[in-house]
C-alpha cells in the first residue's frame, strides 16, 4: 500500500511493509475515534472565534499547520499507480485555478503568486499535492463551526495520530480527541452485502466466486455478459468509513471511498447534484462500517465495469 501525506510543499508517497489478502482490497478515509478521548485545546493563529472569518481552504490550512499533515491514499497510486505525477498535474491545473479561493490559499501557503500566467513544473507539482491533500480534508459545518476528523502522520518515529475536533471560522481550533492512529487502508472496495447484477438475478457480493456469470460493459457502457475471473476481500479496522449513496432515481450504494467509476472518479469526491450512471447524486455521507472486511470481483472483457447497487462501477483487482 501507499500513503499520501505531505512534507513542506511536496506529497510523499510511503511504502507500507503490511501485505494486503488475496484480494488486495481495503478502503480508505478518515476514521472514526476509538479508545478514550485525550481532549486537548490547539489555538488556531488567529487565537479568536471573534476573528474574520476565513475562506474554508483557509481553515484547512490552520489545521494542517497546527496539527500535521494528513495521512491518506493517493488517488494517483490507488487502485493502481496512474500517469507520472507531473504530467498530471499540469492537466489538474486549471481545474484547480478554477476554484479561486482555494487555489489562492494554496498559492498563498507556497509563496507562489496566485496571478502568474505560468508555473514551473516544481511549482505545478507542488500545487497538486496541496490540492489533493486539502480534498481529503472535509469540513462538516456544525453551527459556527468546522467539524473535523482526521488521521495525522507519519511523525519521525512512523507513528499516526487519530484527531477528532473543531475549528471556528476564525480559525480557533479545538482538538477534542486524540488518541493513536492507523494509516489509512489502500486500496479500496465494496461493502458486504452489495448486490452485484449478473444474468442469474442480482448477487452479493461476498458470494461471488470465480467462474460465475456476471455482468459487465464495454468502454461505451454497453452491457456484456461475462464471467468472474477474480474475488477478493481485506480485513479493515474497526475505524473504516464508507460513503453512503444515493442517486434520484432510487438506486443506493455503500462503498470505500476511493472505489473508481468507470470515468476516472472516485465516489468519495462525489457531491448531491453530481451527474452518475444516468442519474444525479442526492446523499453522499459517510457512515462508520461496521463489517470486518471489504470486496471486490474482477469481470471478464478487459474493461473491469460491473454493476454495483446497480451503479456502474470499475473494479480496483487487475
Amino acid at each position: 500500500m501507499t500513503i499520501a501525506t505531505r512534507r513542506g510543499r511536496r506529497s510523499l508517497v510511503l511504502v507500507l511493509a503490511a501485505a494486503l489478502l488475496a484480494g488486495g482490497c481495503t478502503s480508505g478515509g478518515s476514521p472514526s475515534a476509538t479508545g478514550s478521548p485525550a481532549a486537548s485545546g490547539v489555538p488556531g493563529p488567529s487565537g479568536s472565534a471573534g476573528g474574520s472569518t476565513l475562506a474554508e481552504a483557509e481553515l484547512k490550512y490552520r489545521i494542517i499547520d497546527a496539527l500535521g499533515h494528513i495521512a491518506f491514499c493517493d488517488p494517483d497510486a490507488f487502485p493502481v499507480r496512474r500517469d507520472d505525477e507531473g504530467e498530471l498535474a499540469r492537466q489538474h491545473l486549471a481545474e484547480i485555478r478554477a476554484d479561486t479561493a482555494t487555489f489562492v490559499a494554496i498559492a498563498a501557503h507556497l509563496g507562489l503568486d496566485p496571478a502568474a500566467a505560468t508555473y514551473t513544473a516544481d511549482q505545478q507539482l507542488a500545487i497538486y499535492a496541496a490540492w489533493k491533500e486539502l480534498r481529503v480534508l472535509q469540513l462538516d459545518r456544525d453551527g459556527d463551526r468546522y467539524r473535523f476528523d482526521v488521521v495525522i502522520g507519519p511523525d519521525a518515529n512512523v507513528a499516526y495520530t487519530h484527531i477528532v475536533g473543531t475549528i471556528t471560522s476564525a480559525g480557533a481550533i479545538d482538538a477534542q480527541q486524540r488518541v493513536p492512529g492507523v494509516p489509512p487502508a489502500c486500496p479500496i472496495c465494496l461493502a458486504r452485502g452489495t448486490l452485484i447484477d449478473t444474468p442469474d438475478g442480482a448477487v452479493a457480493v461476498e458470494a461471488l466466486r470465480p467462474g460465475m456469470a456476471v455482468w459487465t460493459a464495454d468502454r461505451s457502457g454497453r452491457p456484456l455478459p461475462g464471467v468472474v475471473l477474480r474475488v477478493g476481500s481485506a480485513a479493515v479496522p474497526p475505524t473504516h468509513r464508507v460513503v453512503n449513496l444515493a442517486l434520484a432515481d432510487g438506486r443506493p450504494l455503500t462503498v470505500s471511498p476511493g472505489h473508481p467509476l468507470p470515468d476516472g472518479r472516485r465516489l468519495g469526491d462525489l457531491r448531491p447534484g453530481d451527474a452518475l450512471d444516468g442519474s444525479v447524486v442526492v446523499r453522499a455521507h459517510l457512515l462508520p462500517y461496521h463489517q470486518p472486511a471489504t470486496f471486490d470481483l474482477l469481470p471478464s472483457g478487459g474493461t473491469g465495469f460491473y454493476w454495483a447497487g446497480a451503479i456502474l462501477v470499475a473494479s480496483t483487482l487487475h
